[in-house]
């Protein structure tokens, strides 16, 4: 169990490094200014946040079912991926943008 552990763990810090390795122009920030970018790439980036984002959720979600415990960095990963979606979707409905298929399974 211990074993398992340390390799979610690991997959978790490999990927959040992953992401922090992408060249900046690839990352998505809450104050991206949409006049600097096409509504596609703004879409694309948010796309790439949330699946990081979501990817290290389910790691942490696994971690909590092998080993019967809750992991509290499933609820500091669930916030943000909440936070996220609240500011994407009151961008997007401040500037009258459509809200497409977030293509993410919460299940």
């Amino acid at each position: 169990s211990q074993g398992i552990a340390d390799i979610l763990r690991e997959l978790s810090r490999e990927s959040r490094q992953l992401r922090q390795g992408l060249p900046e122009f690839l990352h998505w920030k809450p104050n991206i200014d949409g006049a600097l970018i096409s509504k596609v790439e703004y879409d694309l980036l948010f796309e790439v946040h949330i699946e990081f984002l979501y990817n290290d959720f389910l790691l942490y979600r696994t971690l909590g079912k092998r080993t019967q415990t809750q992991p509290e960095e499933v609820l500091g990963i669930a916030r943000e991926i909440l936070k996220t979606l609240v500011i994407m979707i009151s961008q997007k409905t401040r500037s009258r943008q459509p809200i497409k298929d977030i293509g993410l399974n919460v299940s």
